[in-house]
């Protein structure tokens, strides 16, 4: 018989049902999730039946991964043992459990949290299984769900709801993994004097041991270099901290890091001091673990809240200029540029200014480019802006168009193009009719999944701050500033022979434009509009 075999049926001796009993009691397995990726407070499963107890499987595997852990909560999941694969799962779950809410109660602090580089070695070796077949809800949770859904509107049924999560976590994993893991992580710099930072390699060290199956070694090592005396020649150099967090096995202080082989021999040897160190890839949210019917209650509660705060695709909505603190507007009257009569003025004003009295501001549709089984428009996603309403018994309808190298009515620069609105059908749409919808990150109130640092996939607020940038053309936007449009050269119609001058009584119709920002920066807010969905 191989030692190797020796060794796995020596540990599957070990897995006895009073190891097995105890390691799902000490670690806390009946235990989800928070949205801030800290362990709940409260059990959200119990066993099935006490003496049929989860089945551990045996492994023996070693795995290494390099990640960033952009804020607190990023650094929270991984250290419940989430990996790179699993946070990018994570976010878009936690993000809807953060925007769904009212009160924003679990919103992300970014701002003073500075990125940690974290190298991370895990000796694997055995999986839990988590699943139904072992673990069933809690009374107490099924009970407080079920408070929660009684409640009177459906903002109280979702707050309910987040008190339950808050208490007995928002995130599952069916299945995680015993072992050990050494997480290596770059901290900052800090300053020291050389002289006080001598080693045999120039190194100095500070070294702290945490007791109870957990080496927590914090290890500084100096940038200053040696000359050929074996001298430090810099008297004040920065120290680059790294911090060593050893959880499993053994490992000696002066081997930290370098005999990896031998602390996964150790790990292997002593399951005593085995931990979560990962969770399944592939977690779900708490709700998943419920009854049917009850789960769908729930998930019916949150898409409805998350209705209220995403904006849906073909929307209605106003756009306000930042700059102008006025609204996109269109007049059916029509640019005099080389005597294109579909070529609709567009401007910013506070009110309406077309011709007749109305004093409603103008709405626009917001049309995705393409369908996608996503009901709500995301950040960077492609839309049009149609004029709205939309004609639906018609073949064409009117889009707001830009023309790169056109000039202009006003501003005369070659960064400055015309906006208009034109008349077109569908198949008729080009990348001049398409706009990129970005998110102004530091205006937004809307709680993100940026804080997974996965901006990108993000959604847009039925009230948020965003960016419109032309498909066509790299680094053009849509902008508005204070260059009035009074008495501008127009055609009142399509057929008009002579142009007239665009009359504004009250001078407030602003240019819109499309700024190239790359030779044009927008630096007071000219390219920022604010959307409302109305």
């Amino acid at each position: 018989m191989s030692e190797k075999h020796a060794m796995s049926e020596a540990r599957e001796a070990q897995m006895t049902p009073e190891f097995r009993r105890k390691k799902y009691e000490d670690l806390r397995m009946n235990h989800a999730i928070k949205a801030s990726g800290e362990v709940a407070k409260e059990p959200c499963v119990e066993l099935r039946n006490r003496d049929h107890l989860p089945k551990f499987t045996i492994l023996s595997s070693y795995e290494f991964e390099e990640l960033d852990c952009r804020s607190e909560r990023e650094k929270n999941f991984f250290k419940s043992g989430f990996s790179k694969v699993s946070v990018g799962m994570i976010a878009p779950m936690v993000t809807a459990n953060l925007q769904a809410s009212a009160t924003y109660s679990q919103s992300h602090g970014n701002s003073t949290f500075k990125t940690t580089r974290h190298e991370i070695h895990y000796s694997v070796q055995a999986a839990v299984d988590l699943s139904n077949d072992y673990v069933t809800p809690t009374t107490d949770f099924i009970l407080k769900i079920k408070d929660a859904l009684a409640k009177g509107s459906l903002l109280e049924r979702q707050e309910e709801l987040n008190k339950v999560w808050e208490d007995f976590g928002y995130v599952w994993s069916p299945i995680v993994y015993l072992g050990g893991k050494q997480d290596i992580s770059s901290q900052g710099s800090i300053k020291t004097s050389a002289s006080k930072a001598t080693t045999a390699n120039g190194a100095g060290a500070a070294l702290s041991v945490f007791p109870e199956g957990s080496q927590q070694v914090t290890i500084t090592g100096s940038a200053a270099q040696q000359n050929n005396n074996g001298t430090i020649t810099a008297s004040d150099e920065s120290i680059q901290a790294r911090q060593y967090n050893i959880i499993g096995g053994h490992a000696a202080p002066d081997g930290i890091g370098s005999d990896i082989s031998g602390w996964c021999k150790s790990v292997r040897a002593d399951c005593g001091s085995w931990v979560i160190i990962k969770r399944v890839d592939k977690p779900v949210p708490i709700y998943d673990i419920l009854e049917p019917t009850l789960k769908e209650k729930v998930k019916a509660v949150i898409e409805a809240a998350l209705a209220l705060k995403r904006i849906s695709k073909n929307s209605v909505i106003r756009l306000k200029n930042c700059k102008t603190q006025s609204f996109l507007q269109w007049s059916p009257q029509y640019f005099t540029t080389e005597k294109e009569a579909f070529s609709m003025v567009v401007n910013t004003s506070p009110v309406y200014s077309g011709g007749d009295e109305s004093q409603s501001v103008v709405k626009w549709e917001l049309v995705p480019d393409k369908d996608t089984q996503d009901p709500y428009i995301r950040n960077n996603d492609v839309v049009r802006l149609c004029a709205a309403p939309s004609p639906k018994d018609e073949p064409k309808a009117k889009y707001l168009h830009a023309s790169v190298g056109r000039p202009a009515p006003k501003t005369k620069t070659p960064a400055a193009s015309e906006v208009s609105l034109r008349e077109f059908t569908q198949e008729e749409v080009t990348d001049a009719d398409r706009w990129v919808i970005e998110r102004v990150e530091n205006r937004s109130s809307y709680v993100d999944a940026d804080d997974f640092g996965v901006n990108s996939s993000g959604y847009i607020g039925r009230e948020d701050c965003v960016r419109l940038r032309l498909v066509a053309a790299s680094g053009h936007y849509l902008a508005s500033h204070n260059e009035s449009l009074h008495n501008i050269k127009v055609r009142k119609t399509k057929d008009a022979i002579f142009p007239a001058s665009f009359k504004d009584k009250t001078k407030r119709s602003k240019e819109v434009v499309l700024f190239d920002t790359r030779s044009l920066p927008c630096t007071e807010k000219e390219d920022e509009w604010d959307l409302k969905a109305v």
